[in-house]
């Protein structure tokens, strides 16, 4: 049976102590403390295409935001795309043509 995409965004929602948004939901649960924990989760559990999807985001919407507090995460930020970056290179594109990057930093380092 297919669920819903609400419900398999409320499934990773309850599993990581995250905000339901319909929109926008990696951006706006972004957590820069956590991006290692998001990548652990992205890497350690079996998910249908659109979770994957949305944590790929969230991972790289916390990573920008640990950036913009001042931290050189270059090297996670880099692993990250190198391992999974072909998993949806639309994300990949999208992040690394942000224009401003006093906003979005990561995308400097994503392209």
């Amino acid at each position: 049976m297919e669920h819903s995409p609400k419900k398999l965004l409320v499934e990773i929602c309850d599993e990581l102590g995250l905000t339901f948004e319909g929109q926008d939901w990696g951006i706006i649960n972004s957590d820069p403390s956590r991006f290692a924990e998001f990548i652990d989760y992205y890497e350690s559990r079996e998910m249908d295409k659109r979770q994957a999807y949305q944590v790929f985001e969230l991972v790289l919407a916390s990573m920008n935001d640990a950036m913009l507090e001042g931290r050189d995460i270059r090297t996670e930020i880099l692993t990250f795309r190198n391992a999974h970056g072909r998993d949806f290179p639309e994300q990949v594109e999208y992040w690394s043509k942000l224009a401003n990057h006093e906003e979005f930093p990561i995308a400097t380092v994503l392209r």
